[in-house]
């Protein structure tokens, strides 16, 4: 006998949590081992210094509010501006992109694991490597029916370079205030900084304001869907420290997705965001 949709629910959201709490615990030993291997050999850990603000990313966010505030002010502009809904009021398929978010959180958190213990190599294509089975499995389960590339939000909305530009505007506005936060995502390779500025916000915004975002909206409101699909959006990343900062950045994602009734604004201020923080 099947468990009931609400128990089935509350099965999701476990699996959720089990694999958020894995990948937390993989992360904070490795780092535990890290830091008693520094101290036997007597290497003093440094403390976090945030950097100051580039001067170009002040007046580059200076700029992009007021070309927002000026666009705002014009008939064109605010006609562009409005708010879009949401192409699909709701989907038949919520649980199961509840179900593929809670099976690619799972995956998430064995290969944290598996890496942590050596099991695996630490390459950065794993992770976004099992975000694609996921996709995979859900499109094999619903061969037959409408694509669920737009019930994720994947639209056009106002035209693909509108959206993507004006989610890259709200960013660049919004980054002298975000400075206040710790980023620490300075000086990796060429693979990572490919990664973070084009895959990271394809996945991770598909991920949860796409699967999660979409089942969460059509059960309890845009509201809860903004403010959970945020909370995961922050647990997935490590530290710990930054997670007040992600949790603002993600809510800010969810209010994107909502206004725009697409994932391309999100997907714009979230490479537009990456993207200053790691060049």
């Amino acid at each position: 006998m099947l468990p009931t949709s609400a128990v089935r629910v509350w099965i999701c959201w476990g699996l959720i949590a089990a694999g958020l709490a894995a990948g937390w615990w993989a992360h904070a030993d490795t780092m535990s081992r890290f830091e008693r291997v520094l101290g036997e050999l007597d290497v003093e850990i440094p403390e976090f210094t945030r950097p100051p603000l580039p001067w170009m990313h002040a007046v580059a966010g200076g700029a992009a509010a007021l070309l927002l505030g000026a666009a705002a002010a014009t008939r064109r502009g605010r006609a562009l501006l409005a708010p879009r809904p949401d192409p699909c009021e709701r989907s038949t398929h919520g649980f199961l992109y509840l179900a593929a978010t809670s099976g690619f959180l799972v995956l998430h958190g064995a290969c944290l694991l598996a890496i942590n213990a050596g099991a695996l190599s630490g390459d950065w294509w794993l992770l976004p490597g099992a975000l694609f089975l996921v996709f995979v499995f859900c499109f094999w389960r619903l061969r037959g029916a409408r694509t669920p590339l737009r019930e994720w939000g994947w639209t056009r909305g106002r035209g693909v370079l509108v959206e993507l530009a004006l989610g890259a505007l709200v960013a660049i506005a919004l980054r002298p205030l975000w400075h206040v936060f710790p980023l620490g995502l300075s000086g990796l390779g060429t693979p990572y900084l490919v990664y973070g500025i084009l895959g990271a916000p394809i996945l991770e915004q598909t991920l949860c304001r796409g699967l999660l975002y979409r089942d969460v909206r059509d059960r309890a409101g845009w509201i809860v869907a903004v403010v959970a699909s945020a909370a995961v959006f922050a647990l997935l990343h490590q530290p710990a420290a930054r997670w007040p900062w992600l949790f603002v950045i993600g809510a800010v994602y969810g209010l994107l997705r909502h206004w725009r009734g697409s994932l391309l604004a999100p997907v714009g201020a979230h490479a537009a965001g990456n993207a200053m923080a790691l060049l």
